[in-house]
């Protein structure tokens, strides 16, 4: 289970919802879904009526629970009937063809068996509740190795807040893994992970394969600006020799070019055209308001004490549940002799295609 899932409060209730079906591979429309079943159980019913069913809050009947039960079916519906702009909507997906490997898993009925609600923590609003829905799936046909054929459990979690609604999407007894869903300064990794994981975050969209941010890609004043600043921003995070001035925004031009060459081997930096730099004092302005971070896990992190050398594995996700990888990244990086690190290398092992999923929020990173 999640941190959140960890730290439950409310009693586990038994009740049962469920839904069956499966469909063909190029699916339903929304119009005539389960119209056009195969392979369907005798499941078909709620055993439980949806009226029944009660949280620790009340005592009784929640509006809140019944909005979240209610999202849970929608979504377990939307993989019965490979529908995948309901799997979009509440897998957090910016594409459709992201949920495609779902057209190989024939899934016959689902059933919700238990759930847990407890108060949510931490950086959420008071009074948030999450909900954590144990659901019991039979899968009859399956391409994908993360949906067997049998029968499996699931957990679901979902939060009153949470825009994407559901924060964890797991089968029971799987790896616990670290998700990386933040801003760097909020995880509770290593610095070698937080690099790692803001380096893609920040750099994803000039970079390809390579390490290095590909600066010929960049072909218009916004774009030089928007390097620039994302530079500054990585720099005066894993680098804390940089030196701004007074009112905090303002960083010598000197440093960074030192900076990104020792954090990062980026050598040559032109601030020629950019409006952000100032020729009088050798200075460049930050005006970065938001940041992006990614939905990533961490596979592995490796430390060769003997040559100081860190190597990171993360999975990076196409939406918000973690359950369509778009790619995996290797980084190699290797201490530096004033306590920082380079990140050497960067590594694609896995690429299937999709783009990963960012969120963008208000600036907060600092250390």
């Amino acid at each position: 289970m999640s941190a959140r899932a960890g730290a439950v409060l409310g009693a586990v209730v038994a009740f049962g919802f469920m839904g069956t079906g499966c469909v063909p591979t190029d699916g339903l429309s929304a119009e005539n879904t389960g119209s056009a079943a195969y392979n369907v159980s005798d499941n078909n019913s709620a055993s439980v009526d949806i009226s029944e069913n009660k949280d620790k809050e009340n005592g009784g009947t929640s509006e809140r629970f019944r909005q979240a039960e209610t999202i849970v079916s929608e979504f377990m519906d939307g993989f019965l009937y490979h529908d995948h702009d309901v799997l979009v909507q509440y897998g957090g997906a910016r594409s459709l063809s992201a949920y495609s490997f779902l057209d190989g898993v024939c899934l016959t009925d689902w059933e919700i068996i238990d759930f847990s609600d407890y108060e949510n923590s931490g950086n959420f609003q008071d009074n948030d509740k999450i909900y954590t829905f144990k659901i019991k799936m039979n899968i009859s046909e399956s391409s994908s190795e993360l949906f067997p054929v049998g029968e499996s459990v699931w957990f679901l979690d979902v939060s009153d807040t949470d825009k994407s609604y559901f924060s964890y999407f797991a089968p029971e007894g799987a790896e616990k893994k670290t998700i990386l869903a933040d801003s760097a300064d909020s995880l509770e990794v290593s610095s070698a992970v937080k690099m790692c994981y803001a380096y893609t975050s920040a750099f994803d969209w000039i970079c390809g394969d390579d390490m290095v941010p590909d600066r010929e890609a960049v072909d218009n004043k916004i774009e030089k600006e928007r390097l620039v600043c994302n530079l500054l921003e990585f720099c005066n995070y894993f680098d804390s020799s940089g030196d701004p001035s007074d009112n905090g925004m303002s960083y010598s031009a000197e440093w960074l070019k030192d900076s990104a060459e020792k954090l990062l081997g980026i050598t040559e930096l032109d601030f020629t055209g950019i409006t952000l730099y100032n020729a009088g004092d050798d200075t460049l302005k930050n005006n970065i308001l938001k940041y992006s971070w990614g939905y990533a896990t961490l596979e592995s992190e490796q430390y060769d004490e003997d040559n100081g050398v860190h190597t990171v594995v993360i999975d990076w996700y196409a939406d918000t549940i973690f359950l369509s990888k778009a790619f995996t990244v290797k980084y190699t990086l290797s201490d530096n002799s004033d306590g920082t690190m380079r990140l050497l290398s960067s590594e694609k092992i896995y690429d299937s295609g999709e783009r990963p999923l960012f969120f963008t929020e208000s600036l907060n990173f600092d250390q």
